[in-house]
This record gives C-alpha cells, sequence and structure tokens, in this order.
C-alpha cells in the first residue's frame, strides 16, 4: 500500500477540528463500535476499514506527489544522524537510538544511509570511530597496528570519496535534486579529502 510503505510519510496526524481529518476519526470510531454480534459484522467491519484507508488515501496523496519535500525532509534527516554520531563518537550508538534521533525506523535510517553515502550507518559510526581512535591513540600503537589501522581508514575513506564524487557529479545540475542534499554530499567529501591529507601527512612521518 502506498501510504505504509511511502519514505515521504513517518506518521499522519488527525485533528478532529479539521474537517477532512474528523471524518477519518469518525469513521475510525464508528469501527470500534461495531458489534461481533451485527448481522454481516465481517462484511460491515471490511467496509469501514475500506472507507478509513480511502480517506487517508485522500489526504496522503499530495504528500505522495511532493517527491522535493520529501528529498528535503531525508536530507535533515541524514545532517541530524551523523551531527548525532560526531558529538556522540565516545559513546556506544546504537541503530534504534540513530533512528530515534531521526525519527525514523530502523528499515528507514538504513535506507537513508543507502541512498546519501552509499553504505550502512554501521559502516559510517565504524570509519568514524576508527579515524577518532587512530587520531587518540596514534602514539600507544605498536607500527604495525598504527598501519593496519590506518590502511583500513584509507581504504574506506577512498571508497566513499569515490561514491560521493560520483553521486555529485550526477545529481548537481538536475532541478529535482533539492540544494541540501548536494550539501551534504559536498561536506562528506570535503570530510573525506581532509581524513586523506591528513592520512598522506602520518605516512610521512
Amino acid at each position: 500500500m502506498p501510504i505504509t510503505t511511502s519514505s515521504q510519510i513517518e506518521i499522519l496526524p488527525l485533528n478532529p477540528k479539521v474537517p477532512e481529518q474528523a471524518g477519518v476519526i469518525d469513521l475510525i470510531r464508528k469501527a470500534f463500535f461495531l458489534s461481533e454480534e451485527e448481522f454481516g459484522y465481517e462484511i460491515k467491519i471490511r467496509e469501514a476499514l475500506s472507507q478509513i484507508w480511502l480517506r487517508l488515501f485522500q489526504l496522503c496523496a499530495p504528500i505522495l506527489q511532493d517527491k522535493t519535500g520529501s528529498a528535503n525532509g531525508t536530507d535533515d534527516k541524514i545532517k541530524r544522524m551523523m551531527v548525532h554520531i560526531h558529538e556522540h563518537y565516545s559513546e556506544k550508538i546504537s541503530i534504534p537510538e540513530l533512528a530515534e534521533v531521526a525519527f525514523l525506523s530502523e528499515r528507514e535510517c538504513y535506507r537513508a544511509f543507502r541512498n546519501h553515502l552509499h553504505m550502512t550507518p554501521v559502516e559510517y559510526i565504524k570509519i568514524f570511530l576508527d579515524f577518532n581512535a587512530v587520531i587518540v591513540n596514534l602514539d600507544s600503537l605498536s607500527s604495525e597496528k598504527r598501519k593496519q589501522c590506518i590502511d583500513s581508514i584509507e581504504e574506506n575513506v577512498k571508497e566513499l570519496k569515490s561514491y560521493l564524487e560520483q553521486n555529485i557529479r550526477e545529481k548537481e545540475n538536475l532541478p529535482e535534486i533539492p540544494a541540501t542534499g548536494i550539501a551534504v554530499l559536498k561536506q562528506q567529501f570535503v570530510l573525506a579529502e581532509a581524513i586523506e591529507k591528513w592520512i598522506d601527512s602520518v605516512k610521512e612521518k
């Protein structure tokens, strides 16, 4: 069903003061009061539920057709999750916690990271944690362990940078892509470049 599978609709508030929404509330109330003892109960409940879904679909139609609004909303959410990771990297960050920050389901959280950064939230957290761990503990690591950590970060960052570069090139001039979406990609590209420069400086020592 378009309403339940759409990423554009996360919650649909119903206000009894809004006539169109009040109608849906009234249908739901009437469905609750149907008695199983009534003749044709199953048919009546199916009819009531069909009417409810039809009204909901009518309410959601403008949102489902608004592709730009959806993209902007997702851009804001991915930025919110990334900020949370950057601010709380020293703590144990779970996917349910991360999704809650952006008011998303876990499934939508994974989808947002895949669509914007071409990686799962777990992979993004790992890159960030590895990078910070190396910076903080660099001097205390053995030369072998230090090289392993840096090589791992370098490999992940190169893959991320390549994807971001291609994604920016393909989407930058498309009118349907919101400016905030491109800004997120460019911000991550700058971060990837900065990490690459830092890795080069470490290797030169």
